[in-house]
Formats: structure tokens, sequence, C-alpha cells
């Protein structure tokens, strides 16, 4: 005889995780896809891109080589990842700052607030950042386009003066970089105010911001609250903005100016 007891349910079969397979599985495969992309940016930093191994990086990953493929068809596929996770948070970052404001001077503080604040938060991010930055031509394009964007809108609405859109371009990575740098390198503390307003007036120098606008684009820019990359903390959840932009602060930009750059369409990237 058959005894149905309806009130006893069996528990749900779980994974390693503790997380119910039916549920729990998604996040599982996020999670493992996350450790799979730190551990190929903690690789990149090393050593830079090129000799990477599908081996070395499922082990510094804590899986098998055969976990790899369920998330990446190649080691190339695996970088351009990495590379559309740095190289996207600076262009993300522009198009949070579209949304609320046209102001190319912002837009080239934010930029390099945030690089300073990526190299404090994420070292090994910033290392590879770097690397990328000089040995990969794809990210290099990306970036480059991104901050090139911000730098020829300032000198055609006339906020940026007397500068060339390359060479200004071209100078703002170099100093940045250089900045982060010297930060891994334990020569700077940019967590410093004083070290961080002295850093912003030298960017807004190179690219010709006139003097007399420098500290308000400075104080609107401190006002904001930098968020942390993916690779920094929630790594099973991508930020939608590498930079929490607040409303309740105006931009220093005149209306006049923003008039003008908001009557501009708007140009996507380079790929």
């Amino acid at each position: 005889m058959d005894i149905v007891n309806n009130d006893l349910k069996m528990p749900p079969i779980t994974n390693h995780d503790g997380l119910a397979d039916t549920g729990g599985y998604p996040r599982k495969r996020a999670r493992t896809r996350r450790r799979l992309l730190d551990a190929a940016i903690a690789a990149i930093a090393e050593q830079g891109p090129t000799g990477l191994t599908i081996g070395d990086i499922a082990a510094r990953a804590g899986f098998a080589s055969g976990t790899f493929y369920n998330h990446f068809t190649t080691m190339s596929h695996l970088v351009d990842a990495v590379i559309d996770e740095l190289a996207g948070g600076v262009e993300i970052a522009r198009d949070a700052l579209d949304r609320v404001e046209h102001d190319p001077a912002a837009r080239v503080a934010i930029g390099t607030r945030q690089m300073l604040h990526l190299t404090r938060a994420s070292p090994s991010s910033a290392r590879a950042f770097i690397s990328l930055l000089v040995t990969g031509t794809a990210f290099r394009t990306r970036v480059r386009a991104a901050v090139r964007a911000a730098v020829e809108d300032g000198i055609q609405v006339g906020r940026f003066r007397g500068r060339s859109t390359d060479l200004t371009t071209d100078a703002v990575l170099g100093t940045v970089m250089q900045w982060m740098r010297s930060t891994l390198e334990n020569h700077a503390d940019p967590a410093q105010p004083e070290f961080e307003h002295q850093h912003l007036r030298m960017i807004l120098a190179v690219v010709g911001l006139p003097e007399v606008d420098v500290d308000p684009v400075i104080e609107h820019v401190t006002a904001m609250r930098p968020s942390q990359p993916a690779s920094v903390s929630k790594r099973s959840t991508r930020n939608a903005s590498l930079l929490r932009v607040s409303n309740s602060h105006a931009s220093p930009i005149s209306n006049r100016t923003s008039q003008r750059l908001s009557d501009r369409p708007r140009r996507l990237l380079e790929p």
C-alpha cells in the first residue's frame, strides 16, 4: 500500500555553492565568468596580453580548463571581453555625462578622476589598463576615441583655446597614464584631496581651459561620487556606469555653450 504525504517536500537539489539548480545556475555562471575575467585581468597586469594560455587562466580562477570553454571560445574571446570591460568604462562614463551636461572640461576632469580612482581601488585593473593601452591597438583606439571626442568638442565650441585636437588627446592620455604609474609605484597618493585638485588643475591646463573657469569645474566634478568598476566589487554584477552623477549640482558651463553642444548630433565612438 502506497502512503502519500503531501505535507512532505524534498529540499531542492543544490550545487556546491548552495544555490538551487533552477534559480541559482545563472548566478553561478555569472560568478564563474567573473572569476575568469578577473584571472585574465591579473595575468595581463603581470605579463601583458601576449603569451596567455587557457590552462593558466583557468588555474588562476580555480577551475579546470574545460570550464573555460563554457564561457569563452578562445583566448582572444576572453581578451576581447577584458577590453570591453576596461575600455567600456571610459565610453560609458562619457554617455552618462552627456545625459546630464555637455561640458567637455567636466568630461576630461571626471575621466581623469575616475582613472585615478580605479588605480587606488583596483591596482590589478589599472596595470591591465596601462598594459593594454601600450600594447593593444584595438584597446588604444577605443580609449583614445573617447578622450578625443571630449577634446574635440571643447575645441569646437571654444571651451579649450589654442589647442590641436590630436596633440591634446595624446597629452591627456600620456599624462594620466603616467600619474597612474606613479600611484602604482607608490610615488604619489591620489587619495589626498590636495593631490586630486592639483592634478585636475594640471589636466585642465593641458586641454587649454581658461584659468577663470578651472575652479568651478573642479568644484562641480569633486562633488560627484565615483562608483567602483565591475572588477572591484560585486563581481557578478556589472555596474551600469563607472560614475554616479548627481543632478543636484549645477553644471559650470554657460547656457550658450551648453546649447551649442546640445544642438550638435551625437557621434558614435569608434569601434
